[in-house]
């Protein structure tokens, strides 16, 4: 087990929307642990994108969902205990990239100008814009922070003697001493083995200004992971005084009990709320 001053490590396994909205999470909340971060991203996909959102599939396909109303960062109508860290929706970073006259691909450049807030964005697009996050908070990481990706699947998690865990990887990588104490969550998600009822979610959500649950989600995986407390329910909106959301019911038991002390694998997992 590491100490309170030693580096943490972390592996978030799926490097999607979602892993990258976790990494994003614990990039905003790492100042709170006074101690050095390395995180680990794996997926056999390049990280950002990942497979369904791959920069390379044609232009037909299109998103669902309009620019204006896609994000990967909260905003005060986040409801999460860790801090908000504003960014650009996909159609801000659109407008944005549009006034540049290189650095881009000329299809990414000529969609960027002439992306309306209201227009579904093609996939491939999202994809260039989840490459940008990706980098973003690379560059823009605290200084605690380090993020190692690794173009692999992860095929097992294994226990070692001094209490922390080893991710065997599909080329043969070991990434050993993942040491963060993932605790297991009834409404989120379990670290280790996901519990009994976690879904396959994507980015459906994460829009701006709407208290998106995914994004609340990510900000109490990456506080657990960090080792920081979670703030459960509303947060008091008057005086001291006032009461607050009573506690919420003891977490069910999951397949992960026993090892989720010092267990932590993001699998890129959620739910859907009801």
């Amino acid at each position: 087990m590491t100490g309170p001053g030693d580096a943490l490590s972390v592996c978030v396994i799926g490097a999607g929307p979602r892993g990258l909205s976790v990494l994003e999470r614990i990039c905003a909340n790492a100042e709170g642990t006074a101690r050095p971060v390395a995180v680990h991203l794996v997926d056999p996909d390049p990280p950002g994108p990942g497979a369904v959102w791959r920069t390379g599939q044609p232009g037909e396909l299109l998103m669902n969902t309009v620019a204006s109303q896609v994000t990967l960062f909260t905003d005060d109508s986040v409801d999460c205990a860790g801090p908000s860290a504003p960014g650009p929706s996909l159609y801000a970073w659109a407008r944005t990239i549009g006034q540049d006259t290189g650095g881009h691909p000329r299809q990414v450049l000529d969609e960027a100008r002439r992306l309306g807030p209201d227009s579904c964005p093609t996939r491939a697009f999202h994809g260039h814009y989840l490459e940008w996050v990706l980098r973003h908070l690379v560059s823009t990481a605290p200084e605690e922070v380090t993020v190692h990706t690794h173009r692999s699947t992860a095929v097992a998690l294994d226990d070692t003697p001094d209490g922390r865990q080893t991710v065997a990887l599909a080329d043969g990588g070991r990434l050993a001493g993942m040491d963060a104490a993932g605790r297991a969550h009834p409404r989120r998600f379990a670290f280790g083995v996901p519990t009994e009822g976690v879904r396959w979610v994507t980015a459906v959500g994460v829009r701006p200004g709407v208290g998106s649950v995914t994004l609340e989600d990510s900000d109490a995986i990456a506080r657990a992971a960090l080792l920081l407390p979670e703030v459960e329910g509303p947060l008091p909106a008057t005086s001291p005084t006032s009461p607050t959301s009573p506690p919420s019911s003891p977490s069910s038991t999951s397949s992960t009990s026993s090892t989720s002390s010092t267990t932590h694998q993001v699998r890129e997992r959620g739910r859907r709320r009801a």
